[in-house]
């Protein structure tokens, strides 16, 4: 009996798992429908360009109805990501029928059972958020993944009149960012003058799904931030974030350009210093010394003014 169990159990490491379920669109209609499975470092892959959807577990389906997945790459112990749509055209597209498993999956020996996919169209956003100012001129800007630029893009501007918030968005991967519009332009502002905003943060670092299981659905609050100090309108000659090779592998570094002597500091949204050191002329600060993801700050003041930009870190 104990040969038959290191037998069965060696099976099933060189076979890898199986998720199973079934794929649900009230609609229907014959199409190219799959359902993938990924952990939330193939994700990120995914969303870089350094894998495509075919380095994923995937199965392709011309109708909508039970399906198999079946992988090596699919074991014990990982969280993975079941995903299905229907594609329309060439490429995935916001507002595509979408839909997520509402949480993460993980086999029990090798297989998971029972893991219902329902897709949709659209889908609510819902949550608080908190300003300490004024909400006459609070907007909500939702940025949606364009995959064949690999970018996310302005979709929609709502305008937010209280604390709390109920919005409907097309389906997709998205990215919300709330701020205090004071030129009316539609969008956060940091130059000349950086204006109250704040980005949701959560189980995914600034992602959110939207589209079928309401994964996302509820409790996407957000902070707005006013930093004392940082709004000054004084513009030294330059400050800039890059990120190499890319936002969602990348390498972070501030890029200064003033002229004399200056502080550049590193701060989190609570106002504690992260990181602060002198700076003269032309020169660029690498931002290894951030430890948590989250939303930061970084300020240069010098002789001639004081600038701040706002970036975001996940690790």
């Amino acid at each position: 009996m104990r040969r038959f169990i290191i037998i069965f159990a060696l099976f099933s490491l060189a076979f890898g798992g199986t998720i199973s379920g079934r794929l649900i669109y009230p609609h229907g209609g014959l199409g190219t429908y799959f359902v993938t499975a990924m952990t939330r470092t193939m994700l990120l892959q995914l969303l870089s360009g350094s894998i495509s959807i075919t380095d994923i577990p995937t199965t392709m389906l011309l109708l909508p109805g039970n399906y198999t997945l079946n992988s090596d790459s699919i074991v014990d112990g990982r969280g993975y990501i079941v995903f299905g749509a229907k594609r329309r055209g060439l490429i995935l597209n916001s507002g595509d029928p979408m839909g997520m498993y509402p949480e993460d999956v993980y086999t029990t020996g090798g297989v998971a059972t029972g893991i219902d996919v329902e897709l949709d169209t659209i889908g609510h956003i819902r949550g608080h958020i908190r300003y300490m100012g004024s909400y006459d001129s609070l907007k909500l800007n939702i940025y949606t993944f364009d995959f064949s630029a690999r970018t996310f893009v302005v979709e929609t501007v709502y305008n937010i009149r209280s604390a709390e918030y109920d919005v409907i968005s097309k389906s997709g991967l998205k990215i919300l960012v709330a701020y205090d519009d004071l030129n009316g332009n539609n969008m956060p502002d940091s130059f000349p003058r950086m204006e109250p905003m704040g980005t949701y943060l959560g189980e995914w670092g600034p992602f959110i799904f939207v589209g079928g299981g309401g994964r996302f659905s509820d409790s996407i609050n957000i902070f707005v931030i006013r930093i004392p100090g940082v709004e000054e309108t004084q513009i030294p000659d330059k400050i800039e974030f890059y990120c190499s090779p890319n936002p969602f592998n990348a390498n972070g570094r501030i890029v200064y350009n003033i002229n004399g002597t200056g502080e550049l500091s590193i701060f989190d949204v609570s106002g504690n210093i992260i990181y602060e050191c002198p700076v003269f002329g032309r020169g660029e600060v690498k931002v290894n010394v951030i430890r948590k993801s989250g939303m930061y700050i970084a300020r240069l003041k010098y002789a001639g003014g004081v600038k701040s930009i706002k970036f975001c870190v996940i690790k």
